[in-house]
């Protein structure tokens, strides 16, 4: 069974993407170039910030059929330095080109805009959710959504579908939407509602009205612009607002723009073919822990089946050692602090210099060498082996936070976090551990910046985490004049 879900799994690189699939090699190149061509137009064009941070690969995994619809697999763990994946299935190129934009935008925005809001996150997604790649062109802003006034109703239904130039719309009242002022002060909760009805609303009302501030009104384009650019200069969202749109009274215009025609305003963007791309074959062990990584490790069923995966890579010969990395980050996700360290030992053992196994080890037991010095001595042969070993961001991460809290070599700490974002600008481990050792050499500036993208990358972490990211930005924000550092090492 394992054998069979394993095999004719193909890898396609592209310039900023890894496209693994099971749909054939000549669909798995096509729908790379397409993934790679939504991710040209949008972050060249649109959301050029984004490739400030997005230096790795985006991870993507096309099935050639999906029991449930495509789904932004998070990360399960941080150790070994595993990776968010979108997951999208290939029923129909276009929701699966779509889906991949709406993900894509979701990455895009956290690295690029730390105080961005819910309705711009989702309105921004939703806006390029629609495009369409048509020969040399991205095509931009065709409406997901249509408003009808009480006038135009004419009946109790609540909804409906409606096909227009090939695609699925729904119609919506326009006077149940929220308007343009309760959108920007909602919070998570508030957005994400539980009542599907009312998320919904929150989703129409938040592509209306970024379609209007990004091409409905080319009046309101350039103070767009503005308050983006505001965002990502880390200032609060209320304060961008201000600063961009004045006086204007957007909400007025926003609520009168549900009622024009949405349909005439789309743009095109020129975007270029990827040429040369290739399909390599993926060995069984190496599709097993891909599939391993994506089942749901918190479920017990999907954990069920992710162990089963692992066992069977760890019986091939080219996979053994990944296999047994990737068991001990799966059995500390499921509470195995014991099981984990035991199967990191055994990484080792394998293997006594490999860096992936040395930075686990130290990852693992770092809460606990913070306040038990026994425990510190006892891997600094491996802190030292990883100082000269450390290649993959993941590997500076780790040996960043271990310099930094518990060999309390804070400089160091802080230049080996600055080179582990050089190469991947989304890890949240180093924005924190350079927060924290910029903050403790009084650089208040670098910190608060380093706080804010952590807190923009958090948004899938417990809400203490984010609590404490929060606090830390107001202690600095107070605290910042004064010459002391914020933290006292000792």
């Amino acid at each position: 069974m394992l054998d069979a879900k394993t095999r004719g799994w193909v890898v396609v690189e592209t310039a900023d993407l890894r496209v693994r699939s099971n749909t054939g090699a000549e669909r798995a190149v096509d729908m790379a170039g397409q993934y790679q061509r939504m991710h040209d137009a949008i972050a060249e064009h649109e959301l050029p910030c984004g490739f400030d941070r997005l230096t790795l690969p985006l991870e993507i995994t096309l099935f050639e059929q999906l029991a449930e619809p495509s789904f932004h697999r998070t990360e399960q763990t941080e150790l070994l330095g595993l990776r968010a994946q979108i997951v999208v299935h290939s029923a129909s190129d276009d929701g699966s080109v779509g889906y991949f934009a709406h993900e894509l935008t979701h990455r895009l925005l956290s690295v690029c805009f730390p105080t961005a809001t819910p309705w711009l996150h989702e309105g921004m997604a939703s806006f390029y959710q629609t495009a369409r790649l048509h020969g040399d062109a991205l095509e931009l802003g065709f409406p997901p959504f249509s408003f009808l006034s009480r006038s135009q109703w004419g009946g109790a239904v609540q909804a409906y579908d409606r096909e227009f130039n090939g695609a699925r719309v729904l119609v919506l009242p326009d006077w149940v939407i929220p308007g343009a002022d309760e959108l920007r002060a909602m919070n998570r909760a508030e957005f994400y509602d539980p009542k599907i009805e009312r998320e919904l609303l929150n989703y129409a009302g938040a592509w209306a009205l970024v379609h209007l501030l990004k091409q409905g009104d080319l009046s309101l384009s350039p103070p767009f612009i503005r308050y983006m650019r505001s965002l990502e200069a880390g200032k609060p969202e209320s304060v961008a607002w201000q600063q961009s749109f004045g006086d204007r009274d957007i909400a007025k215009r926003y609520r009168s723009y549900l009622r024009e025609d949405l349909y005439s305003r789309v743009r095109s963007v020129q975007v270029a073919e990827p040429e040369g791309l290739l399909a390599r074959p993926m060995s069984p062990g190496e599709a097993a822990l891909m599939l391993a990584e994506l089942e749901a490790w918190s479920d017990d069923k999907s954990a069920k089946r992710a162990a089963a995966y692992i066992d069977f890579a760890s019986e091939q010969d080219s996979t053994r050692l990944a296999a047994v990395l990737l068991r001990g980050a799966f059995l500390a996700a499921r509470g195995d602090l014991a099981g984990a360290a035991r199967s990191f030992d055994s990484a080792l053992e394998l293997e006594p210099s490999n860096p992936d196994a040395l930075a686990a080890m130290l990852h693992l037991h770092l809460e606990d060498a913070e306040t038990d010095r026994r425990i510190a001595a006892k891997h600094q042969a491996e802190y030292e082996a990883l100082l000269g070993l450390a290649r993959r961001p993941y590997h500076l991460a780790v040996a960043a936070s271990w310099s930094t809290y518990i060999v309390r070599d804070v400089r160091r700490g802080l230049a080996l976090a600055e080179r582990a974002i050089e190469l991947d600008g989304t890890s949240f481990m180093a924005y924190v551990t350079v927060g924290d050792a910029a903050a403790s050499l009084g650089r208040f500036e670098q910190a608060l910046e380093a706080y804010q993208v952590a807190l923009a990358l958090s948004v899938i972490r417990d809400d203490e985490v984010r609590v404490e990211l929060e606090a830390r930005i107001s202690a600095i924000r107070g605290e910042s004049a004064k010459p002391k550092p914020l933290f006292d090492w000792d």
